[in-house]
């Protein structure tokens, strides 16, 4: 049985973290000195403090209670802390850098961000030094709305006895906030911000089918409920359907049963290419399964099978043999009504042979090896892994043309040249393997050449030692600009890169975090190639011949650098209450680098600047949206080419860029012009071992050039337009941005599993 939701949510309003940094591991709960178990010195974090209020500034309602949610200014999760009803709080600990601050306290007041922001996006970050505390981050909170109503079953009818479930309240920014009800059927969303909201109902028994109000069948169809700040929108009430549900039995070809050990599981997607149950339904020994919760409309199911080591294995499959879920046979399921499904699944074949090191000699004793199979459009299709004689068999291939990439490692540390069948050195040379269904494709041997190397230390500025605690990647990239290989280091800042074909590489050095203060701090080192270099391009080629070490590639790494200013009106005037706007940042190429809001003070600071020189260009908006002040670059200037340019120097701030924004006339003041979209769709997963780039879109649906940048450089890397794996199954997060006339007109986040 599956529901269309996880485990039911009893606090009526989530906190801001809680609904914005849902992969947090267990290992994010730490406390932010105890990430690597170094001791911290209060010399060497800052702290924040302030007072919680409510509208006005009056107190909180006696007996509150709440959390102040810390975030990195990239929305990594930082600490949370909790306040009472004095509303007094302080969060020490904290590394040098900027922070974002979410308040929640749930039933009475409105959840927020620092300050009066309901996004994480727009929050005003919070600078921290070292050895002192950044007070008066003191919100004042609006009373919240509630939304009340009773779910009953169809017809009004009340629901069975003991039937559980919960009402969801959903912004289209992504929000959610949620209540549970019993059989009684009522509830009661309380802490609302003021806005609309789309509720869907859910219970926790497959009897009712999941709902949208007023039994509206997707999120943007559903009519949207009002919230007004301090006041009960009632009578929100549901009357919950029927569930259908799809049962059969899976059989091998012909509809013979399936092997005995044949384990698998299958997947349901609704109308609009949702997955309904993450994990997939896992079927019985002899076959059968049954999907049950499910509202009446059309599904597609996929039917996932694992590879069996015994040698009957079953190719996965849509159904009715659909290659894909767009031309998969819609499963019809009605109102409280069964739909049987049996699919005959076909066989599939292998691959075997012998992995041998040089000269066809025996891998060592102890040696570990993997054989990674994958389509000729790079799809990730099969795996296997060397036994101690170096043979191996990839089960479960659909019958077609593959490539087979080699790779191993010697018990003495000794890394293997990734070879592709036929001694190639790439997937796009390598020769092709046929599979048969039901058939094994042998004598598919390979022998290894023992990889080259390259070794060095990585330095802080001048060669002084790295700061403690801090880790990153060297990456080695091949002549056509793909990375070939990479290696790790810590704060001794020695690296290898081993399992180098013969060859010259470019080497680049990414420092990640510092791991000394808290879980995810600011990286305080800027990247670089060697040697010294800012780009691919410009970097020296490291040659490397097989089987032996280049060594002494070492980098200095130079320090970031910030900018900080303050923005005003005309001759220093503050700027007029209500003012938000846009500090953009250029580099020398005219690139767009980075984006700071400032609200009515003015303030902005841009952090993690790589030393160079750029420049600057500021836009206000009034509290209707509308542009409030004529933008201009930094000094005055009418245009990036007369800009001022600002230099940033390693591990310094370059400050009082303090711009003076003319007014805009009345006559010539005008709208945002309408935001640019990105053309097509990014997958929602590929293969970790996928070869293929995919290709990104260059420009937008009005023309501006976009700007794309990965989050996670250890999952994928955005190269040229091309967004490529690196292999670790993981998420891929990558960022696309825009400019029109200076300003940020897009910023959109993606998220793709990789597995």
């Amino acid at each position: 049985m599956f529901t269309l939701r996880g485990g039911k949510v009893h606090r009526a309003a989530l906190t801001l973290v809680a609904l914005l940094t849902l992969t947090l591991t267990l290992a994010c709960l730490a406390a932010p000195g105890a990430a690597s178990g170094e001791p911290v010195t209060a010399a060497a974090t800052g702290a924040i403090s302030g007072t919680v209020s409510g509208p006005g500034g009056a107190p909180l309602v006696p007996g509150t209670e709440g959390d102040v949610d810390v975030l990195t200014s990239s929305g990594g999760y930082v600490t949370t802390v909790g306040f009472s009803d004095d509303g007094a709080y302080t969060v020490g600990g904290l590394a040098p850098g900027d922070y974002k601050l979410g308040f929640a306290l749930p039933d009475v007041y409105a959840s927020m961000w620092w300050r009066d922001s309901r996004s994480l996006a727009t929050a005003t970050p919070v600078h921290v030094v070292a050895g002192s505390t950044t007070g008066g981050i003191s919100p004042q909170l609006r009373i919240g709305g509630t939304i009340t109503g009773t779910v009953t079953g169809p017809g009004g009818a009340p629901l069975e006895a003991d039937t559980t479930g919960s009402v969801t309240a959903r912004t289209n920014a992504g929000y959610t906030f949620a209540a549970s009800f019993n059989d009684d059927g009522r509830f009661a969303i309380t802490g609302l911000s003021p806005g609309q909201y789309q509720l869907v109902f859910t219970a926790d028994n497959s009897t009712y089918a999941a709902s949208w109000w007023r039994n509206a069948a997707t999120m943007g169809t559903a009519t949207a409920v009002t919230v007004t700040p301090g006041a009960t929108t009632g009578s929100v009430d549901q009357e919950l359907a029927l569930a259908g549900s799809i049962t059969g039995t899976i059989t091998g070809p012909n509809g013979a049963a399936l092997a005995d050990d044949t384990e698998g599981r299958v997947k349901v997607y609704d109308r609009a290419g949702n997955l309904l149950n993450f994990t997939g339904e896992p079927f019985a020994a002899d076959g059968r399964y049954t999907l049950t919760g499910l509202a009446a409309g059309d599904y597609t199911l996929q039917f996932l099978v694992n590879p069996s080591l015994s040698g009957t294995s079953y190719e996965s499959t849509w159904w009715q043999g659909a290659s894909a879920r767009y031309n998969a046979t819609p499963v019809h399921v009605v109102q409280g009504g069964e739909t049987t499904i049996d699919p005959q699944l076909a066989l599939t074949g292998a691959i075997s042979g012998t992995v041998t090191g040089p000269g066809g000699a025996a891998l060592p004793a102890g040696a570990y090896g993997t054989v990674t199979v994958r389509t000729p459009a790079g799809e990730w299709a099969g795996f296997g892994e060397l036994d101690a004689g170096g043979d191996y068999t990839v089960y479960g291939l659909p019958a077609g043309d593959y490539t087979v990439e080699f790779n191993a490692w010697g018990a003495d540390g000794t890394t293997y040249v990734p070879t592709w069948w036929r001694d190639a050195a790439t997937s796009a040379t390598a020769a092709l393997v046929r599979v048969a269904g039901d058939s094994v494709t042998t004598e598919i041997d390979q022998q290894l050449t023992v990889g080259g190397a390259i070794t060095g230390t990585v330095s802080g500025p001048a060669g002084t030692p790295l700061v403690a605690g801090t880790i990153g990647e060297v990456r080695a990239y091949d002549g056509s600009g793909n990375l070939a290989r990479a290696g790790e280091f810590d704060d001794s800042g020695s690296y290898t890169i081993d399992g180098l074909g013969t060859g010259g590489y470019t080497v680049e050095f990414v420092p990640q975090r510092v791991e000394s203060f808290q879980r995810r701090p600011s990286n305080v080192y800027a990247p670089g190639w060697w040697d010294g270099t800012t780009s691919r391009e410009a970097a020296t080629v490291v040659r490397v011949v097989a089987g032996s070490t280049t060594s002494g590639i070492s980098q200095h790494l130079a320090m970031y650098g910030s900018i900080v200013g303050t923005v005003s009106g005309p001759d220093g005037a503050p700027l007029a209450v209500g003012t938000s706007g846009e500090a953009s940042l250029f580099d020398s190429a005219g690139r767009l680098v980075k984006v700071q809001r400032f609200f009515a003070d003015g303030t902005y600071r841009f952090g993690k600047v790589t030393a160079g020189n750029y420049t600057v260009k500021f836009q206000a908006y009034d509290k209707n949206g509308n542009p409030g002040y004529l933008s201009s670059w930094w000094r005055n200037a009418a245009s990036q080419a007369e800009a001022t340019v600002v230099h940033v120097t390693p591990g310094s701030t370059t400050g009082n860029i303090d711009p003076q924004l003319a007014a805009r006339p009345e006559s010539v003041a005008a709208p945002r012009p309408p935001k640019p979209r990105i053309p097509g769709r990014l997958p929602a997963a590929v293969s970790a071992n996928s070869k293929r780039a995919i290709t990104l879109p260059v420009r937008t649906d009005a023309g501006q050039l976009i700007a794309w940048s990965s989050g996670t450089p250890k999952v994928c890397t955005v190269k040229r337009g091309k967004l490529r794996m690196t292999g670790k199954r993981a998420v891929c997060k990558v960022t696309a941005s825009a400019t029109v006339d200076g300003w940020l007109a897009l910023s959109r986040h993606y998220r793709i599993r990789v597995t």
